[in-house]
């Protein structure tokens, strides 16, 4: 194998107990995660780089913090909050890109060789206002993915488009981190080829990759 992609579906947002996220000013309860709280990622990770890293590049993927935040509530209601009370919100994505910062510095420390960094949020049926998505989602992917893009060198910038389809990706996307790009090859209900997108993105294009995956 070229290299080993690690699911990261097994591991959920965890609140505190008597905590429930129902209005927006709720967000400032989301409670910053250990090392600890992701142990069972990073037992597979641990056991999956033992026996495979002589072999293949070892890659961790890594959900953005609004694809964990929306574990804790149904996403329609993370979009209503987030267009009624953005800087709430913002105090509970903070939370969280500081959870999934542990969880980074801990695969680091065993050995990973690089991240599937993915996003979500910005497709036409969820934060389709850029500035609103840029304030809530972007800034956060950015803090959590420049600090991959710091301590590992093989990186794979993933946009999902599992729950639905983008109208850009270069207004929006282009200047994330990562060393190749796997985009969706559909952009406002136009075909976007591999060439279009490599030259876009101005790094390699992964294709073969779907949203199911991520």
């Amino acid at each position: 194998m070229d290299f080993v992609k690690i699911q990261f579906d097994e591991q959920q947002l965890q609140l505190l107990p008597g905590v429930q996220i129902k209005t927006a000013r709720d967000w400032a309860k989301m409670p910053i995660l250990s090392e600890k709280c992701f142990e069972p990622s990073l037992y597979l990770l641990k056991r999956l780089i033992q026996e495979a890293k002589s072999e293949a590049l070892i890659i961790q993927t890594l959900y953005s913090p609004y694809q964990m935040a929306k574990q804790a509530v149904p996403w329609k209601l993370l979009v209503e909050h987030v267009k009624e009370d953005a800087e709430s919100v913002c105090r509970g994505m903070e939370n969280i890109t500081l959870s999934l910062l542990n969880f980074v510095d801990a695969a680091v420390h065993l050995g990973v060789d690089g991240f599937y960094t993915c996003t979500q949020g910005g497709e036409t049926n969820r934060i389709a206002d850029r500035q609103l998505f840029n304030r809530t989602i972007k800034n956060y992917d950015m803090l959590l993915y420049k600090q991959t893009s710091q301590l590992t060198s093989c990186n794979i910038l993933h946009i999902c488009d599992y729950d639905g389809s983008y109208e850009d990706f270069e207004l929006r996307f282009q200047d994330y981190p990562g060393q190749v790009v796997n985009i969706p090859l559909l952009a406002d209900h136009k075909p976007l080829q591999l060439r279009q997108a490599t030259n876009l993105f101005k790094r390699p294009i992964m294709g073969g990759w779907t949203g199911m995956e991520c």
